[in-house]
């Protein structure tokens, strides 16, 4: 949550554009992500799919299970 405060931050004081980059883009693109959905203004669901459009890739999880999962949030009954 912390980072993703910070990159709220940084770009609301930039002076131009952004260049947000990682080696593969995975680092890069679950930050922006993450950004969509806190500060962005998008349901989390409009902000996966933006970010599956810049290689947002599978979650962990998937990989492991060879899966694409359907995670709620929330506390569970």
């Amino acid at each position: 949550p912390d980072m993703v405060a910070q990159f709220d931050q940084a770009l609301r004081t930039a002076k131009g554009g952004v260049l947000l980059h990682c080696t593969v883009a995975w680092r890069a693109s679950h930050l922006y992500t993450a950004w969509l959905y806190r500060y962005g203004g998008l349901s989390l669901e409009e902000a996966v799919e933006h970010g599956r459009a810049i290689n947002l890739g599978q979650l962990p999880l998937e990989g492991f299970l060879d899966e694409q999962l359907i995670i709620s949030v929330g506390e569970q009954p």
